[in-house]
């Protein structure tokens, strides 16, 4: 196998419409579906909250498709903090694929 990092990096960017993926997108898990598509889990950085008297940026999982493994389309949030021990965030997704 031979890896060579894209010429157009970076293929994941913030996007600044929905909140929870607003300030950063990185450590993404990509996963090779039906040799045709890709499906790839990533960490996604909030814009500042207030939680508990102090600001902070809320890590989440966002979800992403692909058809060519550089276009990134369909970002949904996956994983996101819902009870009070994750209220800090959920960080750095891995996966495996069995089968």
């Amino acid at each position: 196998m031979i890896v060579k990092r894209s010429p157009k990096n970076p293929i994941l960017v913030p996007d600044s419409k929905p909140s929870w993926e607003s300030e950063a997108t990185f450590n993404g898990c990509p996963i090779l579906e039906n040799k045709k598509k890709i499906s790839l889990l990533y960490r996604a950085v909030s814009s500042p909250q207030t939680i508990d008297g102090a600001t902070f940026n809320v890590s989440s999982i966002g979800y992403a498709t692909s058809q060519d493994g550089v276009r990134f389309k369909t970002r949904v949030q996956l994983v996101k903090p819902e009870e009070e021990w994750e209220k800090f965030g959920c960080e750095d997704p891995r996966a495996t694929k069995f089968g």
